[in-house]
């Protein structure tokens, strides 16, 4: 027995011996047709060797042309390589032959652990060959098929996958039409899986079956934390069978619930709420536009009185009324852990903006409050103004289409000069008139916190704009500025723009829709000559024609830091263009260009056409309707697919 225990570990430790040897001899052969394929790669597709070659632990080919050849040559980098941990192949024209080919190389590699292939045209034959190799693969923990073309079989394969996967965190399929019975399946293996924690099904098209599932799999499972269901049709089933499972989870783990447009109404909203009243774990649920209505409303912010976990609740477009917001607004002043509260498109009025406003003055944990789109009116906005001046958390405050008004720009414009935490303010398509508008702009001199402001469509005028020139001039915080349909004319921007020179902080600027001629643009682009911060610039629908083309031109010669240009629909012509064009062959900076409708003809289409077959900055040129002959197009198109840039022409 001894002899024969002694020849039997001898001949397995030959055995293990040969099968090192061979595995040994299968990575030289593989490192050897790596050191091929990269030879190739490099003389027919230099732009993506160079990636690999500069990757350390990340490699991304996100926006780059990857079709079934180059997706081989990756398989096989990829399968030999040692040191890529995280993978993007987002938006590069994916089909099903490379993705097959990709999804095989995670049979050899050992190192990846995040792949990301979202926004593609992949579909069942890819996703299966992935699910397949989630059965073998022991690294990646993260894998992302967002808007793709996935269906029923992928939706199956990868609940077969999960059954035994023991290294997968988190699945992204949102976006994919994968139904109710493989949403079904995927429930259903969560009961077995236990190492998932994150899945992503926003409009998969699940249905009441899939909703159940996942509420009777969130009743076992002590790992999953992030559940998004958003944009399905789950309905009011669905909505009070995952309330039953936050209450009777034994373990629960779910932090995150994503619920938004979900068809729950207010039976399910009810439910929710109940359970959110025993429930530790949540930390954020999503339940927008789901025809929630005040019932709901109010016990949900009732549970908020005991709840001590919850930090994020979306109750967007649900009809909730003044009802709630008093509701919301008592529940506030005891509730000591939310810190994101949106009620966007309700019909919020003056009680409720009162009411939180009084919870604001005492509240101390919540950050940001979106009211976009509701009913405060003068009262509202007033009474949010006096809160403003004493609220020492709230960072982010959203108050577009409120129908607050002069009053009420008054009293905010007051909360800001005397507010040091509040870093965002939107509060566009408010009527504020001129008095208000003025109040305000002069408001953001003496804010030192502000870094985005957003104004769009509050008819502004002229004064108001040259106010806030004055005010550009001393603030030093500001990084996003939106004055888009302000009637700001000439005098002011010019005026803005003076200010820009000197301005070191701010990145954003969005001017469009506000009657801007040739003076304008030719001011704007002697402060880009000198301005060392501003990054996106927005000029879209004014009056700016070759002048401010020629200007500009000048002006990106000299700039290095203006990434977006936005010019669509002015009246630039030939020579506005053809300038443009000329200028990016020296400015290296400039990513995105954007001249729709500016009638522009063939002389400029030729010279953009060239700039695209040598810049290597510009990323995104679009030129749509326009005046270029079909010759020209033509040309363009060419030009702009040699060098993987988008055209629309």
């Amino acid at each position: 027995q001894d002899d024969e225990a002694k020849r039997l570990k001898k001949k397995a430790k030959k055995k293990k011996a040969k099968a090192k040897a061979a595995k040994a001899k299968s990575a030289k052969e593989l490192a050897e047709l790596a050191a091929k394929v990269m030879s190739l790669m490099q003389a027919n597709r230099p732009d993506l060797a160079m990636r690999w070659m500069a990757a350390t632990d990340s490699l991304s080919f996100e926006g780059e042309d990857i079709d079934a050849p180059a997706g081989f040559a990756l398989t096989v980098l990829l399968a030999a390589d040692t040191k890529v941990q995280r993978v993007n192949l987002d938006n590069t024209n994916l089909e099903d032959e490379a993705g097959k080919s990709l999804a095989s190389a995670l049979h050899d590699n050992s190192t990846i652990t995040s792949l990301s292939m979202a926004d593609n045209e992949l579909g069942d034959e890819t996703a299966i060959a992935l699910a397949e190799a989630l059965t073998v693969n022991e690294t990646l923990t993260e894998l992302s098929l967002d808007n793709n073309q996935l269906r029923q079989n992928s939706g199956r394969g990868f609940a077969e996958a999960l059954r035994s996967n023991t290294t997968l965190e988190e699945l992204k399929l949102s976006n994919n039409p994968i139904g109710d019975e493989a949403g079904f399946e995927l429930a259903e293996a969560l009961t077995i899986n236990g190492t998932l924690k994150r899945i992503h099904l926003q409009n998969t098209q699940l249905g009441v079956g899939a909703g159940v599932t996942f509420a009777e799999a969130l009743k076992v499972n002590d790992c999953l934390t992030e559940l998004s269901l958003d944009d399905n049709k789950l309905g009011e089933i669905s909505g009070k069978a995952l309330a039953l499972a936050l209450r009777e989870s034994s373990s629960p783990s779910i932090t995150v619930l994503g619920l938004n447009n979900t068809q729950l109404g207010s039976k399910a909203g009810m439910a929710l709420a109940k359970a959110l009243k025993g429930n530790n774990t949540l930390t954020e649920l999503r339940l927008g536009d789901n025809q929630l209505g005040d019932d709901a409303g109010k016990a949900l912010a009732d549970a908020l009185k005991t709840n001590n976990a919850l930090q994020v609740l979306n109750i967007q477009n649900n009809q909730l009324g003044d009802v709630t917001g008093k509701a919301l607004g008592e529940a506030l002043q005891r509730n000591r852990s939310l810190t994101q509260l949106i009620l966007d498109s309700n019909q919020l009025g003056s009680e409720a903006g009162k009411a939180l406003a009084e919870a604001l003055k005492v509240n101390n944990s919540l950050k940001e409050l979106r009211l976009h789109e509701n009913q405060l009116g003068e009262e509202g906005g007033m009474a949010l103004g006096e809160a403003l001046q004493v609220n020492k958390s709230l960072a982010v405050i959203g108050l577009f289409t409120n129908q607050l008004g002069r009053l009420a720009g008054k009293a905010l414009a007051k909360a800001l000069t005397m507010n040091s935490t509040l870093t965002n303010f939107s509060a566009g398509k408010n009527p504020f008139g001129d008095e208000g508008g003025k109040a305000l702009m002069e408001a953001l001199a003496h804010n030192k916190s502000l870094v985005l402001v957003n104004f769009e469509g509050c008819q502004l005028g002229s004064e108001a704009g040259k106010a806030l020139a004055e005010a550009l001039k001393t603030n030093k915080t500001l990084e996003t500025l939106a004055v888009s349909e302000c009637q700001l004319g000439d005098e002011a921007v010019v005026a803005m723009a003076m200010a820009l020179k000197k301005h070191a902080t701010l990145k954003s600027l969005l001017l469009d829709n506000n009657n801007l001629g040739d003076k304008s643009g030719i001011a704007l682009a002697e402060a880009l000559r000198a301005n060392k911060a501003l990054e996106i610039l927005v000029l879209v629908n004014n009056q700016l024609g070759d002048e401010t083309g020629i200007a500009l031109a000048g002006a990106l010669k000299a700039n290095n830091t203006l990434a977006l240009l936005a010019l669509d629909d002015n009246q630039l012509g030939d020579e506005g263009g053809i300038a443009l064009a000329e200028a990016l062959k020296t400015n290296t900076k400039l990513s995105t260009l954007c001249l729709h409708r500016n009638r522009l003809g063939d002389d400029a289409g030729k010279a953009l056409a060239d700039v695209c077959r040598s810049t290597s900055s510009l990323a995104d040129l679009s030129a749509s309707g326009n005046r270029f002959s079909d010759g020209v197009k033509d040309m363009l198109r060419q030009a702009v697919n040699c060098r993987f840039f988008e055209l629309e022409v």
